[in-house]
């Protein structure tokens, strides 16, 4: 009996050593897909900052009303009413500013909508990388469990079955 229970504690610490291998390697794994999508990432990212630098327009487009206004105010200097003119070219700083705003709000929305959307992505991209990782040990896990559960009983057996031997004779 010391014999059997002797065995079963090297099957044990068989077990446990092996057990600590695996666990180590899975997580050497999991920390290099990681950093591996880190790093896709951040790539990932520089393009979208490079494509949104190429494909927003570095100037607004200016509306009618403020190209109208400058064409009065070339008219009036033109005519020499620099009075007039000064009047008008102050309406056309204003109108100016106030798009110049208005346009610099639009591409930072455009920019923050982009970022924010690919965020998600790579967010929702990280959690399948987490959850596969999961999925993939708990299955090892259980494989492995199922395996040792499978070799004991058989020892057993077969240590029962010498025991039962060695009786009869």
């Amino acid at each position: 009996m010391e014999e059997l229970e002797a065995r079963n504690m090297l099957d044990f610490q068989h077990f446990t050593e092996e057990w600590d291998m695996m666990i180590a390697q899975a997580e050497t794994e999991a920390a290099e897909l990681q950093e591996a999508m880190v790093r896709k990432h951040e790539k990932e990212r520089e393009i979208l900052e490079h494509h949104l630098e190429e494909m927003l327009p570095k100037t607004p487009k200016y509306s009618s009303e403020l190209l109208n206004t400058r064409r009065i105010y070339e008219m009036l200097t033109k005519q020499k009413k620099y009075q007039e003119a000064h009047d008008v070219q102050r309406r056309v700083q204003e109108l100016e500013r106030e798009e110049n705003d208005k346009w610099s709000k639009q591409l930072n929305d455009k920019k923050q909508i982009e970022e924010i959307n690919l965020v998600k992505a790579q967010k929702l991209e990280m959690e399948a990388l987490e959850r596969e990782e999961n999925d993939k040990w708990s299955k090892q896990l259980n494989d492995k469990k199922q395996i040792e559960e499978i070799n004991l009983v058989k020892a057993q057996k077969l240590e029962m079955e010498a025991l039962e031997r060695e009786e009869n004779d």
